[in-house]
C-alpha cells in the first residue's frame, strides 16, 4: 500500500483490502462529495516511475493512495503539474499507469490494474498466455477504457502482439480475429467481413460494410490492403453494429487503427531489417524527439518493403507481382498544460510496382451443347456459321470441373465472346465481306476476325507462370492528415475534436485473363480507298 506516511511500505496487498473497501465506498456514494475530492490544488509531480510519483501526488493531495505494487511495477507517469481537482489528478495518473480507480471517499483512492475488470464481458484477447499480462487501454467507445472493461466483443492487439504473429498488414489480421475474413474482389478493391457482414460493392460512392478507422476518423477511402503496419500503438477490431459511434458504414464492425503517440519526455528510436529469399528487404524505424519536456514532442516513423515477383510471365520473360512500397508518419504532441492537449499527424503512403490483382484463371474449355430441348444444333445451318459457332452460342467460354484434373489447364472458348460473334455473322450475313481471301478489304471490313482467340491453347501447369502481352503494372498513393484537440473543460466533461484530410489515388493495368491470344484484329494495312 502505498501513502503519503508510508511511502515505500508494502504494509497490506490490496487484494486484502478490495472487500473492505468496496464496503465503505458503498457507505461514502450516497453522501454529499466530500471536500476533498472537489477540492482544486496546485500540482507539481514530474514525469517518474509510478511506483515514486503516485505517492508523491498523495503527498501534495494529502490524500491515501491504495495501490499494490505489483500493479505499479515498470509503469510510468507523466508530469502532473498545473490547478487541477485531486479526483483529476488521481486518475490523470492512473490512466498513465495504465490503472483504474476502483473505489475512492475523498479521502482514499484505491487503485488497481487496468486489466483486472469483469471477466465476463465479451472480450476476446489472443490466447497465448503471453498476451494475457500485457495491460491495453482501448478507445472502443470514443474514451480510454480497459478492454475488459468494454461491454462490446473486442479485439485488441498491441504493436508486440502484431509483431509476434507476424500481422504485417490488413490481409493477415483475420489470423488473430475471431468471425473476420478478408478477401479481394474486382478493381483492386477488397472484402472485409465480420460476422459474414461486409460488400463486394465497387463503386466509388458506396459504404463498405465494416469501417476503417485511423485513430477514431472513420476512413472510408484507404490503403488498408497494400499498407503494412508499423509504429501501432494497438489495432481494435469491435465485432457487430457500431453505427452510433463510427457512422452508417459500421454494420458489420470496426477495425480501429491507433498510432503510437510523441512521448514528451522520452528520447527512443529503434530500427528493424528484414531479408529473405526473393531479393526480399524490409526496413522498419521509429524516433522520439521531445523538444519541450512534458510540453512538444516529435516522432517520426517508417517502413519500407521491396521484393522481386513471386510470378513468372513466360511470354515478357519477367518476373513479376513482386512489391516496391514505402510509408512514413510523422506525429507532433503539444501539451502546455493538463487540460490542453493536441496532436498533428502526417502520413504518406506509395507503391510503384507490378503486384498482381489477381492469380491465374483456369478454365475447363465449353464447347457448348450439341442439343437443346431436344434439337440437334447440326440441323438447318442455312449457311449460317457452323456448327460450333452454333453450339457456343448456348455455351459459358468455361465449364465446371475439378481444379486437379489436366483439363484445369485450358483456356475459354472464344467463340463464345459477343464481339467475335457479331464479326462471324456480319461475315456470313451475305454480304461478301471476307468471302475472298485474296481480294484486298474494303472499309465495311470486320476490324475483328471471325475466329477462336485462343484455338484450344492450354496453359502451363505452374500456377505461379502466366503468358500475357503486358506486365501488370501497380500504382497507389496516399496522403492523410489528421488534428485532434482534447479540453478539459471541467470534471467529467472533455471537448474533444477530430480533423482529417485523407486524398487517395491508385492505378492499375493488367491482362484480364492472363494467357495470350492469337491475332484477333484484322490487318488494316490492306484498307482500300473507294
Amino acid at each position: 500500500m502505498i501513502g503519503p506516511d508510508y511511502m515505500g511500505e508494502d504494509i497490506m496487498r490490496y487484494r486484502d483490502l478490495r472487500g473492505a473497501l468496496a464496503a465503505s465506498v458503498a457507505v461514502y456514494a450516497v453522501a454529499v462529495a466530500t471536500p476533498a475530492m472537489a477540492q482544486t490544488k496546485n500540482f507539481n509531480v514530474p514525469a517518474q516511475s509510478a511506483a515514486t510519483g503516485i505517492p508523491a501526488l498523495a503527498e501534495q493531495a494529502d490524500i491515501q493512495i491504495l495501490v499494490s505494487e505489483e500493479a505499479v511495477r515498470g509503469k510510468t507517469i507523466r508530469a502532473i503539474k498545473g490547478s487541477m481537482t485531486v479526483d483529476q489528478a488521481v486518475r490523470r495518473a492512473a490512466a498513465d499507469a495504465g490503472l483504474r480507480v476502483v473505489s475512492s471517499d475523498g479521502r482514499t483512492w484505491a487503485l488497481a490494474s487496468a486489466m483486472s475488470g469483469n471477466a465476463g464481458n465479451a472480450v476476446t484477447l489472443p490466447a497465448d498466455d503471453g498476451y494475457r499480462g500485457e495491460e491495453i487501454i482501448v478507445t472502443a467507445q470514443k474514451r480510454k477504457e480497459a478492454v475488459q472493461d468494454v461491454p462490446i466483443a473486442i479485439t485488441a492487439l498491441s504493436q508486440k502482439a502484431l509483431e509476434e504473429q507476424k500481422i504485417e498488414g490488413g490481409p493477415d489480421i483475420m489470423r488473430a480475429v475471431p468471425n473476420l475474413t478478408f478477401s479481394k474482389s474486382n478493381f483492386t478493391g477488397y472484402n472485409l467481413s465480420i460476422r459474414g457482414v461486409g460488400t463486394k460493392s465497387i463503386s466509388a460512392t458506396s459504404d463498405p460494410g465494416v469501417a476503417i478507422a485511423f485513430n477514431n476518423s472513420a476512413m472510408i477511402h484507404n490503403r488498408f490492403f497494400e499498407q503494412e503496419f508499423f509504429d501501432m500503438e494497438r489495432v481494435e477490431v469491435l465485432r457487430g453494429p457500431q453505427g452510433t459511434l463510427y457512422g452508417r458504414n459500421a454494420t458489420g464492425g470496426v477495425v480501429n487503427l491507433i498510432t503510437a503517440k510523441p512521448k514528451l519526455n522520452t528520447f527512443e528510436g529503434n530500427i528493424k531489417g528484414e531479408v529473405g529469399n526473393y531479393n526480399s528487404r524490409r526496413l522498419l524505424a521509429m524516433l522520439n524527439v521531445p523538444l519541450v519536456d512534458d510540453v512538444l514532442a516529435v516522432r517520426v516513423a517508417g517502413s519500407m518493403t521491396q521484393r522481386s515477383g513471386y510470378d513468372y510471365n513466360a511470354t515478357t520473360k519477367n518476373d513479376i507481382n513482386g512489391r516496391d512500397l514505402w510509408s512514413l508518419r510523422t506525429s507532433v504532441a503539444f501539451e502546455p498544460a493538463q487540460w490542453f492537449r493536441a496532436s498533428l499527424i502526417w502520413e504518406r503512403f506509395s507503391e510503384n510496382d507490378n503486384r498482381s490483382r489477381t492469380g491465374k484463371q483456369l478454365c475447363h474449355r465449353d464447347d457448348g451443347p450439341t442439343h437443346v430441348g431436344g434439337v440437334d444444333l447440326a440441323d438447318n445451318l442455312n449457311g449460317f456459321t457452323g456448327i460450333e459457332v452454333r453450339r457456343a452460342l448456348f455455351g459459358q467460354g468455361c465449364k465446371p470441373g475439378s481444379l486437379y484434373d489436366d483439363g484445369a489447364f485450358g483456356t475459354p472458348n472464344g467463340l463464345s465472346y459477343s464481339f467475335i460473334l457479331g464479326a462471324i455473322a456480319l461475315k456470313d450475313s451475305g454480304t461478301g465481306l471476307g468471302s475472298d481471301p485474296n481480294r484486298p478489304l474494303d472499309r465495311t471490313q470486320t476490324i475483328i476476325q471471325p475466329v477462336d482467340p485462343y484455338g484450344g491453347l492450354m496453359q502451363a501447369r505452374d500456377l505461379r507462370v502466366i503468358n500475357s502481352i503486358r506486365d501488370p503494372r501497380y500504382r497507389a498513393s496516399a496522403d492523410l492528415l489528421q488534428f485532434n484537440l482534447d479540453m478539459d473543460i471541467m470534471q467529467g466533461l472533455t471537448l474533444t475534436s477530430q480533423t482529417a484530410y485523407n486524398s487517395d489515388e491508385v492505378y492499375s493495368l493488367q491482362d484480364y485473363n492472363r494467357f495470350t491470344s492469337l491475332p484477333v484484329f484484322t490487318d488494316t494495312s490492306k484498307l482500300v480507298n473507294g
